[in-house]
Parts: C-alpha cells; structure tokens; sequence
C-alpha cells in the first residue's frame, strides 16, 4: 500500500534475499520477511527454515519496528519452536510474523479456510474459520501448546481427501432374451 508520505527505502537482507522497505522513522536494526510455506507436507528444512526464521525473531530488540515494539521473550522463541516441532508430516509450516506486542503468530491458509495461532508467554489463542460453518476459538497455557491444536488445524484445514469412485451400473439385455 502507497502512502503519501516522505519516507526512506531501505535495503534489508534476509537469507540473502535484498527487499527495499519505507520506514518513517529510524530503521530498524534487523528487518524480517515473513516466512512463507504453502506446499502440502512439511519437509526438514521447511521446519528448520521456520526454526531459524523464530530463532531470529529473539534477536529483535526493543522498538524493532521504530514504533515501540516489543522484543520477542525467549520463552516465546522456544514454545514456538517446539509446537514447529510437534508439527505433524502433512501439516505444512505456517506463515511466521513477530508481533509489536512481542508474540510470535502462526497463520495457515488453505481453500478449506484459515487459522491463526498466537503465542505469549503465558498463553496462546487460535482462531479457525473454515468456509462453512462456525468459526473455533480456542486459547490455553502456552506450556501447554502441543499437539492437539496442530491436530485440530489438520483436520478442519486438511482434511484428507477421499477419492470416491463413482458408482455406475450399465445394464444390457439382448433383444433376444426379453
């Protein structure tokens, strides 16, 4: 999004990769793009792409964004790197971004809808809203952020899709046994 409004393009460096990005007021020290995973099934370096990607994540200091966002706590970086962990085979990586607030937030978007996971300190808060139906909140003691919210995002984002073969039954009787 455009805004009019002098500001200053920055180069940043992410995995080698150079983005240019305005800012308003002092860059910051470190600049993040949002780790990106959308392929079905989650291979190794996916996860240690995402695990290097939370573990840089704790190195944002205070005021990272030049707007008085927090640092992501330790304890975030390692309760998000277990649940990346606990991530079950099919269940792709989540998009990664760091929060002002200083949480670190999962989101998953598929064509059966989306879910977003944030994780605190003390606590976590999932939101899932699938195309049909009611969306599911659920929130918890960060500690206990295991496998069952990953289970519960498989199965309401992907689901296992059932190949059904189409049931036909051609008759025919010859016209000479009518």
């Amino acid at each position: 999004m455009l805004v009019d409004a002098p500001h200053v393009i920055t180069p940043i460096t992410f995995h080698q990769q150079v983005c240019n990005v305005p800012y308003f007021k002092e860059p910051p020290q470190t600049c993040y793009t949002v780790l990106s995973a959308r392929t079905p099934g989650i291979q190794t370096s996916e996860k240690e792409s995402a695990l290097h990607t939370i573990q840089d994540f704790a190195k944002f200091e205070n005021d990272w964004d030049g707007y008085g966002a927090l640092p992501i706590h330790e304890k975030i970086v390692k309760i998000s790197g277990q649940f990346i962990n606990s991530l079950p085979d099919h269940l792709p990586c989540p998009d990664l971004t760091p929060d002002t607030n200083g949480t670190i937030s999962m989101d998953w978007e598929t064509r059966e809808g989306i879910a977003h996971l944030e994780v605190g300190k003390t606590r976590y808060s999932l939101y899932i809203k699938r195309h049909i139906g009611s969306a599911v909140l659920r929130d918890g003691k960060s500690a206990a952020l295991a496998t069952d919210v990953a289970y519960l995002i498989g199965a309401l984002l992907y689901p296992p899709h059932h190949h059904n073969a189409p049931v036909t039954r051609i008759s025919y009787k010859h016209p000479l046994h009518v």
